[in-house]
This record gives C-alpha cells, sequence and structure tokens, in this order.
C-alpha cells in the first residue's frame, strides 16, 4: 500500500513539474517591428492597419480557450490614440487604428481563460512593435473619368497613393480628354472659370503642374485637376456670339435681325424661353441650341428693280419687280424735285395695289440733262402684317415741269384710272422725332378729319378738318411745334382718320 501510494505521488510531481515548466510566447506576423504601412482611411488623421500574429504553449486545460488583447498604445512619438481589442484563437488578427505618418506603438497580451470560471490567466506578452502608417490620398480629374500624370506616369482618375512623411507626387493635367458625356477638357488660363488643382475644395495652383508634399491632418485627401468642360452653343438666327465656350462661362449675346429670302426684314421679338431681353447674358454650362423667335419689322427693298422707262419729252413712267411676299399689298410713290438749286421735301404722288408694278408722273417729262429739274423717285412697300412701309430708297433722274398738263385732254382720264380705291392712313417715320409724314387717300370726296391723341385719349392737336377731293394727300405732324408744344412725352400716340364715315386709327411711336 505505502508502494502504491508513492508511485501516485511520483506521478503528480512529475506532471506538476511538467506543467509549470511550460513555455509561452506570442509575436506579431503582421506588420513587423519598424514597418511603415499602408491602411484603410478612417478620418484625416487615421487609418485601420490589418494585424495578424501567432502564439504557442500548451493549456492547462484543453477545454481552456486562448484569449488575446492588442492593443495601439500611447507613448512618447506613438501618435494621439489609444485603442484595443480582445480576439480569441480561432480568429488571431484584427483592425486597430493607427495615427497617419506617426510612428504607433503595438503591443499584444496572450491570457488562458479557464472554461469553467472565465478568469483570464496571463501567459505570455509582445513586446512594443513601432509602426509608421502612411498617407493614403487620392488623385483625380474633376470629371471623374480619364488619366493624370503623377510622377511622368499616367493613372487612372481616382488613383490611391500611399505617402511617407516628406514624400512627395508631381502632377500634371492631361488636357483634351473626352469625358463620358463626349465633351472634351482642357486647362483653361483666363476669364473667370480657370481651371486650378484643388486639394478637397481648397485651391492650389492655377498652373498645369504641381507638387503635393504629404501632409499631417489631410490623410483620405482628393487632389483633383479641375479642367474646364468646353461647349458649344448656337442660334436659329444671327447673333454676336456663337461657338465654343467653357463651363459656367458667362456669355452676352445679342439677337441680330436678317433678311428673309422672301424680302422681309426680321427683327428680335423674343427668346424661345419668352425672355425678351435683347442683349441678354447666358451662362454656359453644356452644347446648347437656342431659339429665338423673330417678327417681320417691314418690306426689304431688294427686291425691287426700280427702273425709268421712257426718252426725252415723255412723262416720267416708274416700273418695279413684285414683292414676293403676299401681305405686301400696296406700293407708296414718293418724288423730291431739286428746283433752281433748292431741293423740296419727299411727297407722296400716288399709291398702287399689289399687282400694279407701274406708275407715271403726269406733271413731269424727261430731258436728256441736268437742265431743269433733278428728280427723285422711289416706290415704298408696305407690309399689312406689321403696318409698316419699306425704308426710303430713291433714284434719280431729270426731268422738267410738263406744260402740256392743260392742254392733253387724255390726261384728266389717265390719271383718273390711279385714283385711289380705298381709304387708307400711314406714317413715316414711326418710330419719329420730332416730325413724321401722315399720308392718306380719300376714293371719293370727302370731309376729312384727322387728330392726334395721347395714349390716354386727350387730344393733342387736329391737323385736318376740311373737304378734300379724291386723291392722295400728305400733312406733316411736328411733335416739337403741337398745341401742346414741348409738354409731349416720348410714347405712343394715336392718329385718327375720318371722312365720310370711315374711321381708321393707328399708333406712332415718338422717340426723343
Amino acid at each position: 500500500m505505502k508502494v502504491k501510494n508513492l508511485f501516485l505521488s511520483v506521478i503528480l510531481f512529475l506532471f506538476s513539474c511538467n506543467l509549470y515548466a511550460q513555455s509561452y510566447s506570442v509575436w506579431f506576423n503582421n506588420p513587423t517591428h519598424n514597418s511603415t504601412v499602408s491602411g484603410s482611411v478612417i478620418d484625416n488623421t487615421r487609418s485601420s492597419i490589418d494585424i495578424s500574429f501567432g502564439w504557442s504553449g500548451q493549456k492547462a486545460n484543453s477545454q481552456n480557450k486562448w484569449k488575446f488583447k492588442v492593443i495601439k498604445d500611447i507613448l512618447v512619438g506613438g501618435g494621439n490614440t489609444y485603442a484595443e481589442t480582445w480576439v480569441y484563437e480561432d480568429t488571431p488578427y484584427c483592425t486597430l487604428p493607427g495615427d497617419v505618418l506617426y510612428q504607433n506603438w503595438y503591443v499584444i497580451y496572450m491570457y488562458e481563460e479557464d472554461y469553467i470560471t472565465k478568469i483570464l490567466t496571463q501567459r505570455a506578452s509582445t513586446s512594443y512593435i513601432t509602426v509608421t502608417v502612411q498617407q493614403t490620398v487620392y488623385v483625380e480629374n474633376n470629371f471623374g473619368t480619364g488619366t493624370v500624370s503623377v510622377n511622368g506616369s499616367p493613372y487612372g482618375s481616382g488613383s490611391v497613393f500611399n505617402l511617407s512623411y516628406g514624400q512627395g507626387l508631381s502632377l500634371a493635367a492631361i488636357e483634351n480628354q473626352v469625358d463620358a458625356q463626349g465633351y472634351t477638357r482642357v486647362w483653361n488660363t483666363s476669364g473667370s472659370n480657370q481651371s486650378t488643382w484643388k486639394v478637397e475644395s481648397s485651391i492650389q495652383s492655377y498652373s498645369s503642374s504641381y507638387t503635393y508634399n504629404a501632409t499631417l491632418n489631410q490623410n483620405g485627401i482628393h487632389i483633383r485637376a479641375e479642367l474646364r468642360k468646353v461647349c458649344n452653343i448656337s442660334f436659329n438666327g444671327p447673333v454676336t456670339a456663337n461657338g465654343n465656350y467653357y463651363y459656367s462661362q458667362p456669355v452676352s449675346v445679342t439677337a441680330l435681325g436678317y433678311t428673309r429670302s422672301d424680302y422681309i426684314d426680321m427683327g428680335f421679338s423674343s427668346w424661345g424661353d419668352g425672355n425678351s431681353q435683347n442683349p441678354r447674358s447666358f451662362t454656359v454650362y453644356n452644347n446648347a441650341s437656342y431659339s429665338i423667335n423673330y417678327a417681320g419689322i417691314k418690306p426689304n427693298n431688294g427686291y425691287k428693280n426700280l427702273q425709268f422707262v421712257g426718252s426725252t419729252g415723255q412723262n416720267i413712267q416708274l416700273q418695279w419687280s413684285e414683292h414676293p411676299n403676299s401681305a405686301v399689298n400696296q406700293y407708296q410713290i414718293w418724288r423730291r424735285v431739286k428746283h433752281n438749286g433748292v431741293t423740296g421735301p419727299d411727297t407722296q404722288i400716288g399709291t398702287v395695289g399689289r399687282g400694279v408694278c407701274s406708275f407715271t408722273d403726269y406733271q413731269y417729262v424727261y430731258t436728256s440733262s441736268y437742265s431743269d429739274d433733278l428728280l427723285w423717285y422711289d416706290v415704298r412697300a408696305y407690309y399689312s402684317t406689321a403696318g409698316t412701309y419699306a425704308d426710303a430708297e430713291y433714284n434719280a433722274a431729270f426731268g422738267r415741269i410738263d406744260y402740256r398738263k392743260e392742254e392733253n385732254s387724255n390726261l384728266v382720264s389717265e390719271i383718273s384710272n390711279e385714283l385711289p380705291g380705298n381709304y387708307d392712313l400711314s406714317n413715316y417715320p414711326n418710330p419719329f422725332n420730332p416730325t413724321t409724314t401722315i399720308s392718306y387717300q380719300l376714293p371719293e370726296n370727302s370731309f376729312v378729319t384727322i387728330k392726334i391723341f395721347d395714349i390716354l385719349g386727350k387730344e393733342v392737336t387736329t391737323l385736318i378738318n376740311e373737304n378734300k377731293p379724291a386723291g392722295y394727300y400728305t400733312v406733316i405732324f411736328d411733335a416739337g411745334h403741337s398745341e401742346r408744344g414741348r409738354g409731349m412725352t416720348s410714347g405712343v400716340y394715336i392718329y385718327t382718320i375720318s371722312a365720310n364715315g370711315f374711321v381708321q386709327s393707328k399708333k406712332m411711336l415718338l422717340a426723343k
């Protein structure tokens, strides 16, 4: 019995000696001491780094577990962040933060956890290791695609670079790249929207080349080449601005008039969006086509081809081409005479309807030279849509008064064939300052009243108030010598004719 007890005591002693003679060890696999690593950005000062480790040693009980405490500590020169995490033996890895561009201190403690009491018994620990965490930056174009030159080589936009303290990147923008929407991108050095290099939203350089050096508190920043989009703008009519402009560039545009193929002068009415301001400022953001609404202003004289027909001694006869626009429904005939060196006023001597492209002036005959009078004639097309006449454009001829007028028995019937067929009223020029000529025609003998009113309906003056035979007439209205005199201000006025029950009113604009 004593021998048996002695044997058991020896066994227990040997087991006890083996237990306490166990060696425990834990070590870093990654990172290693004095290494430099990159990590995943947490914020502008920290990145998380991956840590893995190994260990050796035998548990006191096979049901116990190994448990490890991994610490990022604060030591002199070791950054500003303390952090720790616990992991079990089945996951011998973890992530911990690291202060960017600092030497960070890490240590691992190894514990055995009793499977019943959960009491931890420390078995081993590593020495502190120092690890420098690099700064992470992203280099990109502002349009998200394309390439950027980094240290002399092209890299795709959004490329990641990890920098140690003091390390730099030599950057250069690459021009004439085409973005995903098909716009060409360039480095703009002029105007209000110049290209820049930016670190986040802060402008660093207006040069297409830029050097960035690793800097504290800038972890995870985006370094961006701001290349400008080249946009093309076009209009459906003539303007002072067409062509290529940079993105967000302000452009002042004036819509210009033009002459339509049917010889109607077109003028700006409004922009396609209803805005009537001209000139107008646009800010260019994309390729764009802008529409302009035009309105017919007046007939153009390009169609006219006015000619004199006949020979010396014959009455002066005019011929012209029909205006191609059907809304031109009549023509006024005007004459100016220079007699004895004195030039008289422009005088309307007739009106003919559409389809009539000739007119005979029975008051004058041709001469072969400037022996008597110098005559100028003009035919002015009337555009009924706008109520306007073509601009004055005179042709000259030599002539004199036809002294046979009263002896010519055929003359009365010839003239009567050219009397107006209807009442009409117009003025030229319009707008005016201070005078305008009001023309009217009477198809029959009439008592005629012509008055001027302001826009509120108050009478300004009476120009005509008398009997008139059928024919063509003009009267000059002088705003500077009206009954109201200088009281007339710029604005719209109404002129009205009343004759044999016919009443017509039209507007004219005094523009001082």
